[in-house]
């Protein structure tokens, strides 16, 4: 097995700013950070992770996945790299559901949405099988793990039209995205989280993304860094005057070619040296964590101000509920939020991403006879979808 490429830092960098916009996207307070219309919109991220997903996997994987047991080992890198955080943030979840259930018991309060009614024994089971996107009506437990469930499902789809395709194997990514677009036509909701537009959103989002790498990895001159910025900005910009559209699906091409054109830049490049900074790095690199971790942080962080200082919520116009905070005030819940995210992303990463990555995984290979296929090279990247709605 061929070994595998080293990691594409703009890229990388370009996923943990991200995932920073989704987290800001799902704290619901007066603020100038928050009350914009890129964050307003940054649901759309989510395409953007799809289609990294879908380049850097191709990147690493496109000529490696040549035998029956390579894709086993494959999937089984994919669900150690997703699973044990996601089952961590459901248990989180599942303690928090609890203690919603202790505050009825204890205050006879009624509460709007009743503990343990949308997050059911069903959603339970859906949530430990990686099948919430695909069953479920609604988010349930940790709500930015549907992504998670569409795109390791995704994964599979992937690895077996490149062990049936082989050299080939672009074909069958443009079929996926022409068979997800065509079938969006179909669904009521075009941008719909679950029972099963989601994946058809996951697969076209990604799909784009391995072509794009097909393409950039054949093309023979580099991108400027002006062209790179100029189609990053109209992704931005189409990211904010295209939502709740069916023009949506125009943002995920741009997404792709974005990707495309900035995994080309030179790392001479000023774009490419900025994006290359290591603070930005490690912001990709926690980045899984980032978006497994914001919405637990975020409800705690609104039910300490809520009934520990009996701060107030209001209901907005869309129907969701804002403490009533001035604009200062909701500025420094959101940096401070954001401050204690990363932190704790830091650790999450450290104690459960990469030893269960590393550690686990090679002490489960250690048991078996060595086979190339399950080798986890240094320096490879493992870029998984993170935003949600």
């Amino acid at each position: 097995m061929t070994a595998a490429p080293k990691k594409i830092l703009p890229l990388e960098s370009l996923r943990g700013i991200a995932a920073l916009c989704v987290a800001l996207h799902h704290v619901h307070t007066q603020s100038p950070l928050t009350e914009n219309a890129f964050i307003a919109h940054a649901n759309l991220m989510v395409d953007l992770f799809f289609v990294l997903s879908g380049y850097v996997i191709a990147h690493s994987y496109v000529d490696r996945l040549t035998t029956v047991s390579a894709v086993v080992a494959f999937q089984r890198k994919r669900f150690w790299r997703l699973y044990p955080l996601h089952l961590v943030m459901f248990a989180v979840f599942v303690g928090i559901e609890t203690s919603r259930l202790l505050y009825v018991h204890l205050t006879k309060v009624t509460l709007p949405l009743a503990p343990f009614s949308q997050n059911d024994a069903g959603a339970a089971l859906n949530n430990l099988l990686l099948t919430q996107a695909l069953l479920e009506k609604q988010t349930t437990f940790n709500f930015p793990s549907w992504s998670i469930s569409v795109e390791f499902y995704t994964y599979l789809v992937f690895a077996l039209l490149v062990l049936c395709l082989q050299r080939k194997a672009w074909i069958g990514f443009m079929a996926g995205v022409i068979v997800a677009l065509l079938a969006q036509r179909h669904v009521p909701d075009v941008f719909s989280l679950m029972t099963g537009a989601a994946f058809l959103r996951c697969a076209y989002g990604f799909f784009l993304g391995a072509i794009a790498q097909r393409v950039v990895s054949r093309a023979a001159r580099p991108s400027g860094p002006a062209t790179a910025g100029l189609v990053l900005l109209a992704a931005v910009l189409a990211e904010i005057y295209l939502p709740l559209t069916r023009f949506q699906l125009a943002v995920a091409p741009l997404f792709a070619l974005a990707v495309g054109l900035l995994a080309a830049l030179p790392p001479s490049r000023p774009l490419a040296r900025l994006l290359s900074m290591p603070q930005l790095v490690f912001l990709g690199t926690i980045s899984y964590s980032v978006y497994m971790c914001h919405a637990a942080v975020w409800w705690i962080l609104t039910q300490m101000l809520r009934v520990g200082l009996h701060i107030p919520e209001a209901i907005d116009s869309d129907g969701i509920a804002r403490l009533e905070l001035t604009p200062l005030q909701g500025s420094f819940l959101a940096i401070g939020g954001l401050v204690l995210i990363v932190g704790i992303s830091r650790c999450t990463f450290t104690w459960i991403e990469d030893r269960c990555r590393h550690g686990l995984l090679k002490r489960r290979e250690s048991r078996t006879a060595p086979r190339p296929e399950l080798a986890a090279p240094a320096g490879e990247p493992d870029y998984i979808a993170r935003p949600t709605t």
